[in-house]
């Protein structure tokens, strides 16, 4: 997470993140960054929710060359964020987009929420982990591991999953 107290220090670094931006695309490190310059509210939602919850431990259906970014945001700020990502020539979207019709790897998947709940993990923003939880239960084939992760990472959940390597071997 990043965060910026002083106004002058944040205008200089949006403007050198996207200067930088012009000369040669944002990494996906940089990807992370570049909504936290931003003047709306957002969170990471459905792989980056995972992602974050796990706290880097658990990453699924994403590769460096088709790598989308999922972020919830406000119905009210959908065209605010449309444009500040083309700063970033980042292209924006509703659903993630097929590889072959993008230009580079990133993408920025946004989802439009009338309001959003918002927690914090190691300063990210996030969707609440009930949300994560069951956003992951709703798509168990990619997640059952990650669930697993989940119940051994925090002491207050009894997720009943349980996971191993072998029994997947054994499938």
């Amino acid at each position: 997470g990043l965060t910026i107290v002083d106004e002058r220090v944040h205008d200089a670094a949006l403007e050198l993140v996207a200067a930088s931006a012009g000369v040669s695309p944002p990494s996906i490190e940089e990807t992370y960054v570049i909504p936290q310059f931003s003047d709306w509210p957002f969170a990471f939602t459905r792989i980056d929710a995972v992602y974050v919850w796990t706290q880097g431990g658990y990453q699924v259906g994403r590769e460096p060359d088709d790598y989308p970014l999922f972020l919830a945001v406000r119905e009210q700020d959908v065209d605010a964020w449309e444009t500040f990502f083309e700063w970033f020539d980042l292209p924006t979207a509703f659903e993630r987009q097929p590889r072959d019709e993008l230009d580079g790897p990133l993408q920025i998947v946004l989802e439009p929420h009338a309001s959003l709940d918002i927690e914090h993990v190691e300063g990210y923003p996030v969707i609440p982990r009930a949300e994560t939880i069951e956003y992951m239960r709703e798509n168990y084939a990619q997640f059952q591991s990650g669930l697993a992760m989940l119940d051994r990472m925090y002491e207050d959940l009894d997720l009943g999953v349980t996971y191993r390597e072998t029994e997947r071997a054994q499938l």
